[in-house]
């Protein structure tokens, strides 16, 4: 049998060889002369919005990955509602493709756990540490009792950890750091993880800008153009300060106007020496800190501010509810 087997088994294997290495070109073509290919009908081409046919081309890899795989698609949206009573009705304005390195990525959730951890714990400090036996200063080094002949323990002295007020042992000896840095790859891994997953999850909403509601906006703008204005008034006042330092170091502000008799207004009226101008700004300078106090003891500007923030978080959490984007949202903007 041995020996039969050992017969067949070459022209089997010859066999299956010359089998699949057979050129079936000729098949083909009778198949092809046979049953020719049918026309197919191409479908009309469906009109798409003009954000669609707008002309988008992907950045390279950043990843250096030939991958072919087709880009992700997403919504612009807007953050200022034009149905204030019905958020949830207000439609996209446009449609971005999102590159499928940063946005289709194989989600990696190890990678992103160990992200989390470390942005939770490089911070941290412990800041423990116990007490030694050298550390306990104010206890003698003396022998509480004998060695022998008392029919008590043995000791040492009084800084062990057995005894009560005495040291500690194998605690942690502070201050410790859990700061350390992840590997460059893993951070980046990570992000592109959360990012696929955001996006996939619908969590991740693109809007053209952060702005609100115009009035917020206004309200906002308005609170900015004053405190510049004050930064900048306050700027000049400390170089005039500076100046007037230099040139007249013992004599003030007031001093200055009452040798040269001069009133605010017959200064604003003269020619501006340089003397002058120092002391203007000094004056200037007097008002605007008055102004500022003023302003602070009344709870005017700050509390202005302060409400003008509280409204812009409340609009923004109302937006997110009425539209049902859920706890967890990431505004990107172009």
């Amino acid at each position: 049998m041995q020996s039969c087997r050992s017969l067949l088994a070459p022209a089997v294997h010859c066999r299956t060889a010359s089998f699949w290495r057979k050129d079936r070109t000729s098949d083909l073509d009778a198949i092809e002369k046979i049953a020719p290919a049918k026309e197919v009908d191409k479908a009309p081409e469906v009109q798409r919005p003009s954000a669609v046919l707008g002309d988008r081309h992907l950045a390279d890899s950043i990843t250096c990955s030939n991958r072919r795989v087709a880009p992700r698609q997403a919504w612009v949206e807007s953050l200022r509602s034009a149905n204030p009573e019905n958020a949830y009705l207000d439609l996209p304005t446009d449609i971005i493709d999102l590159h499928p390195d940063v946005f289709a990525t194989f989600p990696r959730i190890d990678l992103i756990h160990k992200n989390l951890y470390w942005q939770a714990h490089y911070r941290l400090v412990d800041w423990r540490c116990i007490t030694t036996r050298a550390e306990l200063l104010h206890r003698s080094r003396r022998k509480p009792w004998p060695q022998k002949g008392t029919g008590r323990a043995r000791h040492g002295n009084r800084r062990t950890h057995i005894w009560k007020g005495g040291a500690q042992c194998k605690g942690p000896r502070g201050p410790e750091s859990f700061f350390s840095v992840l590997p460059y790859s893993v951070r980046v891994t990570g992000l592109l993880s959360m990012l696929t997953i955001k996006h996939a999850q619908g969590d991740l909403h693109i809007v053209e800008d952060l702005s609100l509601s115009e009035e917020l906006e206004e309200a906002s703008r308005s609170i900015y153009d004053l405190a510049n204005s004050r930064a900048l008034r306050r700027l000049r006042l400390e170089a005039a300060e500076s100046s007037l330092e230099a040139t007249k170091k013992a004599a003030s502000s007031k001093e200055l106007l009452a040798r040269l008799a001069l009133s605010e207004a017959e200064l604003l009226a003269s020619s501006h020496s340089p003397e002058q101008s120092t002391i203007l700004a000094a004056v200037e300078r007097e008002k605007e800190e008055t102004e500022e106090l003023l302003d602070l003891i009344k709870g005017g500007k700050a509390a202005e501010a302060a409400k003008v923030a509280f409204e812009a978080a409340d609009y923004l959490r109302k937006l997110v509810d009425s539209r049902h984007w859920g706890p967890a949202v990431l505004f990107i903007t172009e």
